[in-house]
C-alpha cells in the first residue's frame, strides 16, 4: 500500500491518543488496525514493535479512515474520563 500525506499533528493526536488507551481498548486497537501482539510462536512482541506497526498502518489508510480511528480513540477515551 502507498504511503499517504499524515500531517504532523493527526500523527502527534494518534499517538497521544494510544497513549491513553486502556489496556483492553488498546488491544483492541490494535486488532481493529490489524497488527498482532504476538509472533508467530504466541510470544509477546516488544511493544516499540507494536507501535510501529500501529504507525505504519495509521500512516497508510486512507484520509477518511484515519478520521474515523482518532475519533474512536477520542471516544474511548471520553468514556474512561481522559479528554484529548
Amino acid at each position: 500500500m502507498e504511503r499517504q500525506q499524515v500531517s504532523s499533528k493527526s500523527l502527534l493526536v494518534f499517538l497521544e491518543g494510544i497513549t491513553k488507551l486502556d489496556p483492553v481498548k488498546f488491544v483492541g486497537l490494535t486488532k481493529i488496525l490489524c497488527v498482532p501482539i504476538v509472533d508467530e510462536k504466541y510470544e509477546e512482541r516488544k511493544f516499540e514493535d507494536i507501535l510501529s506497526d500501529l504507525i505504519d498502518n495509521f500512516i497508510e489508510m486512507p484520509k477518511k479512515r484515519r478520521r474515523e480511528i482518532l475519533g474512536i480513540i477520542k471516544e474511548a477515551n471520553k468514556k474512561n474520563g481522559i479528554t484529548t
